[in-house]
């Protein structure tokens, strides 16, 4: 007699949860891309205390910042790990921070723009002097149209005196020279004299 029939049940494949390990992998990545406050902290020093940026200003708030005394090999991604803490995912900083990283002579300097003046107030104030690598960053707020027209008449007032010197000198010389006439004269009159009368007559 044969026994009951060997009835052979392929294994269940279960499909893992696509969605939610996506989501999971969005955190992931924000997180290990991004610096978070006690990083930021650790990896920063104080201008006030540096020979070279200890008189630096900030300047007057606005939402584009000024960076400079940046390495040469510095890249976008830089500016996301530090600045990424601010914004809620790597889409949205992505789209919101406009970068501007300077070359040619202007190498080693970039400018910053974010969404709104509050947001640029935090990150500078938390990321001033952060070093990156080996160098630490210089921020200030960048100068707005109106503060350059503002600087330019100060400027051109400064410089006027240094232009006008050598037309005053040039203007006084000929006064000089008229008052020193007749004392050269007055000079020159006796030895005049004398040397018409020789003998002392009159």
């Amino acid at each position: 007699s044969r026994g009951p029939p060997i009835i052979s049940i392929a294994p269940k494949i279960v499909k893992e949860p696509t969605h939610f390990v996506v989501e999971e992998e969005k955190k992931n990545d924000h997180f290990l891309h991004c610096a978070n406050d006690e990083q930021l902290k650790a990896n920063r020093v104080d201008l006030n205390t540096t020979e070279k940026f200890k008189n630096h200003d900030v300047g007057v708030p606005n939402r584009r910042i000024y960076i400079k005394n940046l390495p040469k090999t510095v890249k976008e991604q830089d500016f996301y790990y530090i600045f990424g803490k601010w914004f809620p995912d790597d889409k949205v900083m992505k789209s919101d921070l406009e970068i501007q990283l300077m070359q040619g002579r202007m190498r080693g300097q970039a400018f910053l723009t974010f969404p709104n003046q509050s947001l640029a107030i935090a990150a500078l104030d938390a990321t001033n002097g952060y070093v990156l690598d080996g160098k630490p960053i210089v921020m200030s707020f960048a100068k707005t149209a109106s503060e350059k027209k503002e600087q330019q008449p100060k400027e051109q007032q400064e410089q006027q005196p240094k232009e006008q010197q050598p037309k005053e000198q040039q203007e006084q010389q000929p006064k000089e020279h008229q008052e020193q006439k007749p004392k050269e004269q007055q000079e020159q009159k006796p030895k005049e004299q004398q040397e018409q009368n020789p003998e002392g007559k009159t």
